[in-house]
């Protein structure tokens, strides 16, 4: 494996994505051994008083002159040295350049020499926002393993308004006190928010589809945009389908398992290092539309942007619920690491020929995870080693004859823009309409 470049080497037009990522990958570990270095220089700057010899008034104004920190920065890298020097083995950490300071920041918040091995361990593969809320709600001398204290949860709400909404909002909040009484007198602007928001319903997605080839559109501003049939997979994961007559049926995920997947992914999409929590949808890891169940063993939940990932080939979820999930990039590499983006672009293109065939893509996925681990590395070679596995695997689903499944025909060709099989869907949930045009709700 060849050394990932200095980031003053990269060319960020025009070098391939992977070279910029290993580049970011290094930098960042050079910056975090830098931040350690510096942490232990400003505390020997302050206490040899260099900031009065060089004429300013404090140590925190000298700083905020020299490197343009704030006081609350300045406070908290000095904060963060000092309790590293009690810490030797977080301190290798980031000397070492595999911890950040982002990271050490918040751990030395709770962290102590008995159990700061267990941080170190617990913060692998976690972001920074993860870790600062994580150690908030325990406090000093806590490991991750301890429960959180709800008391010590803020959190600061900042919004910028202009003249109109900020007198919107103060009106409001003004209005949310009045009604309450005395108590609304004791009302902080957080609450009054929340009370006048309370109850609030969700925002709802209309589209339009024909379940016989998954074409379709969303209607935005008086014009049908149309959507991909990996959109509207998508949106089938969790819409609610309603046919032509008005019929309601019953294909969305019941309310109380749909909490439940929620409560379980603390309302955030399960992605590693995602933290996104606004617009998640709920995907079934075995798709409704080839037999899957709204179990709560299959679902996952997902941000939109890993959700469209996902049907498009570009991310994969291998293994389940019960041997343990893994996000990987098309190539199997694991999401986090840098894959091979020469084998990556090669399954993502076969991934889009087969279902661009007509070829289920809970099939598609199936076929191409068998051949993965062989030495193909362009799209047709993939193409031509998944070629009898798809029809082994098609013959097999015919066989045992799931209701509502999707099955192809055999007969495609294994080069890319030849194919020449013909998917035959059939949705048990809309049998009597096949065809015709039937609105989702998601």
């Amino acid at each position: 494996m060849t050394c990932a470049k200095d980031i003053e080497a990269i060319d960020f037009k025009l070098a391939p994505w992977t070279e910029i990522d290993a580049a970011l990958i290094g930098y960042d570990a050079k910056v975090a051994s830098r931040d350690y270095v510096l942490g232990n220089g400003l505390i020997d700057i302050d206490e040899r008083r260099i900031w009065k010899e060089a004429g300013f008034a404090s140590f925190v104004n000298y700083v905020e002159v020299r490197l343009g920190w704030d006081p609350h920065t300045t406070n908290e890298r000095k904060r963060t040295a000092k309790a590293l020097k009690a810490l030797p083995l977080l301190s290798a950490e980031m000397r070492e350049g595999r911890i950040r300071y982002s990271h050490v920041r918040e751990i030395t918040r709770s962290a102590n020499a008995e159990n700061e091995q267990e941080w170190i361990d617990w913060s692998r593969g976690k972001t920074a926002y993860q870790v600062w809320m994580h150690t908030k709600v325990r406090g000093p001398n806590k490991s991750p393993r301890d429960r959180p204290d709800p008391t010590l949860f803020t959190m600061p709400l900042k919004l910028e308004c202009d003249a109109e909404e900020w007198a919107f909002f103060c009106n409001l909040i003004d209005e949310v006190r009045r009604t309450h009484g005395d108590a609304g007198k004791e009302m902080d602007a957080a609450q009054c928010l929340k009370l006048a928001y309370e109850g609030k319903s969700n925002v709802e997605v209309h589209a339009t589809f024909c379940p016989s080839c998954l074409e379709g559109g969303v209607m935005t501003r008086g014009e049908l945009v149309p959507l991909t049939a990996t959109t509207i997979e998508k949106y089938l994961c969790e819409g609610r389908v309603i046919a032509p007559d008005g019929t309601v049926v019953t294909r969305h995920i019941p309310s109380d398992v749909l909490r439940a997947a929620l409560h379980r992914a603390r309302g955030t999409c399960e992605v590693p290092y995602c933290r996104h929590r606004w617009f998640v949808n709920v995907h079934h890891l075995k798709l409704f539309s080839e037999g899957g169940t709204h179990a709560l063993s299959n679902l996952v939940v997902l941000c939109a942007m890993h959700h469209g990932l996902i049907h498009s080939g570009v991310m994969w979820i291998l293994g389940d619920r019960e041997t343990g999930m893994t996000f990987t990039h098309a190539d199997g590499t694991r999401i986090g690491d840098v894959p091979n983006q020469t084998l990556a672009e090669a399954f993502q293109t076969a991934f889009h020929a087969l279902r661009d065939s007509g070829i289920p893509e809970g099939l598609v996925r199936e076929a191409l995870e068998e051949v993965r681990g062989g030495h193909h590395r362009t799209a047709e070679r993939i193409l031509e080693a998944v070629a009898p596995v798809i029809a082994r695997l098609v013959k097999k689903r015919n066989a045992e004859k799931h209701e509502g499944e999707v099955a192809a025909e055999a007969g495609f060709q294994s080069h890319v823009g030849l194919f020449s099989g013909v998917s035959v869907p059939v949705y048990g949930f809309v049998p009597s309409h096949v065809g015709r045009e039937v609105a989702m709700v998601s």
